[in-house]
């Protein structure tokens, strides 16, 4: 072993950190608050690119027979529907819980010394993995305009990710395994009838939204409030990955996919800060670019259906958004389609 890494936080970030660092011969201890396996409200996709980088670490077969194989994205606004489809690879769907507990097998068989039930402050030196914690330390003025939450539901919706622009949010559709999807609801809490149960009241939203499913028989409920924006904050001599490295609004989809990218590139420059910034900051803005499009139409109103509208008399323009918005090494800036080329006729 030629050195030694410590990395704070034990979710997908920092265990997937951990597991590249080591197969670098890096001895590598993770050090985590919470104990056991790890569950979040997210939207439980990950893009091709995360798929890539799962194929390196030798764990998408797994992720593939837990979750379900996702072949693209489908906007839906009203009674528009665009569907786009990600060219000629596929992403995953798969409960959070269910591949931290891959990854968490994989760095115990790999020799990573996991330290959980300890809360400590992250030093010069080690790995940030605290996700959004770490963040609002640094930027405290960032703040949510929404509330997430996530329910999982026995229905089948299909082989595509689902977004639903609805008044008084979106509706993020996943499917997670056979006749198993994630619901994850971005909402806006003015919305929200004060005093009311948001489970009883987002179910019914989403039958409501959705009647072809009946009633959906609910597994479980979480709520977590989003983090909307992302720190520009220079990393100077501080390492971190994932949600503590740079947090885009839930919209987008990216988080777990840039979770294992930023991992990635941190073990490829492990001994070079300045590389490993320079490497990342292509897909930090062609994500914030695609992140920065879906919120101007966020909401449900015109702009919703001005976008959904577009990509659906145009699929070509939507599979080739997706194409850069899903490349692993070099994520092509989206600048050439912003709002002004979806609007041409």
């Amino acid at each position: 072993m030629n050195s030694v890494a410590t990395i704070v936080g034990g979710g997908l970030a920092g265990l997937s950190a951990a597991l590249f660092l080591r197969r670098k011969r890096i001895e590598v201890r993770v050090i985590e608050a919470k104990c056991g396996v790890i569950d979040r409200v997210c939207g439980e996709g990950i893009l091709p690119f995360g798929v890539e980088i799962l194929e390196e670490l030798g764990l998408a077969k797994q992720a593939r027979a837990r979750g379900r194989v996702l072949k693209g994205i489908k906007y839906l606004c009203g009674k528009r529907v665009a569907v786009g489809r990600f060219d000629g690879k596929t992403g995953i769907g798969v409960p959070r819980h269910e591949l931290h507990q891959i990854f968490r097998a994989a760095c115990k068989n790999e020799g990573v010394e996991l330290c959980e039930g300890r809360s400590v402050s992250v030093e010069e030196g080690w790995v940030d993995a605290r996700g959004l914690r770490a963040l609002r330390e640094r930027s405290p003025m960032i703040t949510s305009r929404r509330v997430g939450a996530r329910m999982r539901l026995n229905i089948d919706i299909g082989d595509r990710v689902c977004v639903a622009f609805e008044p008084f949010g979106e509706i993020y559709m996943t499917p997670i395994g056979p006749q198993q999807t994630s619901v994850a609801f971005l909402v806006y809490p003015n919305c929200v009838p004060p005093g009311v149960d948001w489970s009883i009241w987002l179910k019914a939203k989403f039958e409501s939204c959705f009647p072809e499913y009946g009633e959906c028989p609910l597994q479980d409920f979480a709520v977590r409030a989003p983090i909307a924006g992302f720190s520009t904050e220079p990393l100077g001599s501080r390492k971190a990955v994932g949600d503590s490295l740079c947090a885009f609004d839930p919209i987008s989809g990216s988080g777990m996919s840039f979770a294992l990218l930023s991992a990635y590139h941190l073990a490829q420059y492990w001994q070079d800060q300045t590389s490993f910034v320079r490497a990342i900051q292509p897909a930090i803005k062609a994500i914030d670019s695609f992140t920065g499009l879906l919120l101007w139409c966020s909401g449900g109103g015109w702009r919703s259906s001005l976008m959904t509208r577009q990509l659906a008399r145009r699929p070509a323009l939507f599979n080739e958004i997706l194409r850069l918005h899903d490349a692993k090494h070099q994520v092509t800036d989206l600048g050439a389609l912003k709002l002004g080329m979806l609007i041409t006729p």
